[in-house]
C-alpha cells in the first residue's frame, strides 16, 4: 500500500490523475494544491501550490495539456475555478467565476469544462468564460460526459438530467439514489455510455442505458461492501 502524505495538506477532498499518472489533491482547508507522483512522493513542496484564487478547493479536473483545473466551493455562494500549469503555477490572477455552489469538473472532447452544481451545470470554454448554465435542482452530484458529448448529472428527487450544447437538456427518473435529496452521488459512464451512479445514503449503485432508461434494479444494486 502506499501513502500519499503532505504536512500542509489539510482536509484533501476531490483529487484527479493526470496522464502521466500524478495525483493532484486539493486540500480544502488549507487552500493548497499537492502534487504527488505515483510512488506518493510530493512534487509540490513542503507548503504545496497555492494563489490563484484557491479557496475552499473541492475538487479537480485535468484538461488536455494536463494543467489541473480546481473548483472553489469558495467564497460561499460564489464558487469559482482556479486553473494551474503543470508544473504548479497560477494561470489564473484572479479565478474564474462559476455559480453559487458547484461541486465536480469533467472536460468533453471539445475541452469545454462541464461543472455541476446545486442550481445549475455549468460550462466553461477553455478560455474560462462561461460557454452555457443548465438550471438544475441537484445537490453535490458528480457530473459525467458521454462519447456525444452530453453531460450527465443527478438531480434531486431521483431524477437523472443529462445535457447538450447548445441547449439541450432532459430528465428521466430513477430510483437508486436517496428519495429526500442531499445525496453525495458520484456518476461515471461505462463504453456503451451505460449511467452508473451511487448513491451515499442509500449505499446501492444504479444504471441507466444511453438514453436514461433504467437497467438496475428497482431499488438498485447492493451487497459488496456498498457503504457510503
Amino acid at each position: 500500500a502506499l501513502t500519499f502524505y503532505a504536512d500542509k495538506m489539510v482536509a484533501p477532498y476531490f483529487p484527479a490523475i493526470d496522464s502521466i499518472g500524478n495525483l493532484w489533491v486539493p486540500g480544502y482547508i488549507s487552500n493548497t494544491l499537492t502534487e504527488f507522483d505515483p510512488t506518493g512522493k510530493n512534487l509540490s513542496g513542503a507548503n504545496g501550490f497555492t494563489g490563484g484564487g484557491l479557496n475552499l478547493p473541492y475538487s479537480i479536473a485535468i484538461d488536455a495539456s494536463d494543467n489541473p483545473w480546481v473548483i472553489n466551493f469558495g467564497p460561499i455562494n460564489a464558487s469559482t475555478v482556479s486553473k494551474f500549469s503543470t508544473t504548479g503555477a497560477s494561470l489564473t490572477s484572479s479565478p474564474f467565476p462559476c455559480a453559487p455552489e458547484c461541486f465536480f469538473p469533467a472536460f468533453d472532447a471539445a475541452q469545454n469544462l462541464w461543472i455541476s452544481g446545486t442550481g445549475q451545470t455549468t460550462v466553461l470554454r477553455g478560455d474560462g468564460s462561461v460557454l452555457k448554465t443548465f438550471s438544475t435542482a441537484a445537490y453535490d452530484s458528480g457530473i459525467a460526459i458521454n462519447s456525444a458529448g452530453i453531460g450527465w448529472t443527478i438531480g434531486q428527487q431521483r431524477t437523472l438530467s443529462h445535457f447538450g450544447l447548445p441547449a439541450t437538456q432532459a430528465s428521466n427518473p430513477e430510483t437508486t439514489t436517496a428519495a429526500a435529496g442531499n445525496d453525495l452521488t458520484s456518476i461515471a459512464i461505462d463504453s456503451a455510455d451505460n449511467v452508473w451512479y451511487a448513491s451515499s445514503l442509500s449505499n446501492t449503485l444504479g444504471v441507466s442505458d444511453k438514453n436514461g432508461n433504467p437497467i438496475s434494479p428497482t431499488a438498485g444494486y447492493t451487497g459488496g461492501g456498498l457503504k457510503g
